[in-house]
């Protein structure tokens, strides 16, 4: 096809696009606890059939539970995403336990879009005009996608509180995971119980490497670390110490330091979101020209903290903290220029 991007057969793909995804964004944003709900019903079975599994003794402990996007089905729109258990030998555990989550109420946008392409480009038969309609979708398709697993990362955290959740049982490293089928995936969520050595995590931490994802390192002695631009998302440090450490200019997004011990600490110009502090202790903290937005310090006591010259504090959580020479910041907007 010749056509620019945003042209397709002489119609408009980019604005057909942005309307369905409003469309989209909007259904969520009315229905997302009933979506949530929903999602939670279906993995409670599977997550019970796991565990029938597992008590009549015909599987092994879970390391991974994989969600499966399959190609065929979005050319079918058939919004099935596959859900499957191994252990931790991952592809190569072939004692199968398989589920589905049924996925339409976010994808029927998609087939929206698809019903459109489909159309402009009429006669389908002729070959050329069907692989460029393929290859649309399919590049339609992950858009949605990355939405659909965005959401489920955050159902999840609802799920993994629940009993029938816990009535599974996991190896000491457990990750969820979606992508591909027996293809390559991005982790939702993990768990990581194995023993690790402060100083070991600390040199890793120190690597300064392009991104961290998913670290999981709790009850550690990582203070005085030099950690200046890390990159941290999905990690949970909780009751860790990073006393006389440096975030300066570090990105934090999803992380979890509950009952941390931040003291000296340099938090210049970091970028923190979706992050909770909950019940830490922080003292002599600087958050001067950070940008803070969805983070939590509930039940923490804080000392000498500093948010004088914060860039954005948007939607900040203070309840039940304790504040000695604090100032709470008032929402500050981002500037633009």
């Amino acid at each position: 096809m010749t056509e620019s991007k945003t042209m397709f057969y002489g119609f408009d793909a980019e604005q057909k696009s942005r309307e369905c995804h409003e469309k989209l964004d909007t259904y969520i944003l009315i229905n997302y606890d009933a979506l949530t709900d929903r999602f939670l019903d279906q993995f409670e079975r599977y997550c019970r059939r796991i565990a029938a599994m597992q008590k009549a003794g015909k599987k092994d402990a879970i390391g991974f539970i994989h969600l499966s996007i399959l190609r065929t089905n979005i050319l079918d729109k058939r919004h099935i995403i596959r859900l499957d258990a191994y252990d931790e030998n991952w592809y190569a555990d072939r004692t199968e336990c398989s589920g589905e989550y049924d996925a339409s109420e976010f994808l029927i946008w998609l087939d929206e879009f698809s019903d459109a392409l489909e159309s402009a480009a009429q006669p389908l038969y002729i070959p050329e005009r069907l692989k460029d309609v393929q290859s649309r979708i399919f590049e339609e398709s992950n858009k949605y996608l990355v939405i659909v697993a965005e959401f489920v990362r955050m159902a999840l955290l609802k799920a993994v509180e629940k009993e029938w959740f816990r009535n599974v049982r996991r190896c000491a490293i457990f990750a969820i995971c979606i992508g591909g089928y027996q293809d390559k995936c991005d982790i939702l969520y993990k768990e990581d119980s194995t023993v690790k050595d402060s100083q070991n995590v600390k040199r890793h931490l120190e690597r300064n490497l392009p991104v961290y994802t998913h670290e999981i390192c709790k009850q550690l002695d990582l203070s005085d670390g030099k950690y200046k631009d890390i990159r941290l998302l999905f990690s949970n440090f909780s009751g860790c110490d990073f006393s006389g450490s440096s975030f300066e200019n570090a990105v934090i997004i999803s992380g979890d330091f509950k009952q941390t011990v931040i003291r000296n600490v340099n938090m210049r110009k970091a970028q923190i979101v979706d992050t909770n502090f909950n019940g830490a202790v922080m003292e002599n903290v600087d958050f001067q020209s950070a940008m803070l937005k969805h983070v939590s310090f509930a039940g923490a006591a804080l000392t000498n903290v500093t948010f004088e010259g914060t860039l954005l504090a948007e939607d900040l959580d203070f309840d039940e903290a304790t504040l000695l020479n604090t100032t709470i910041p008032a929402r500050i907007p981002a500037t633009t220029s």
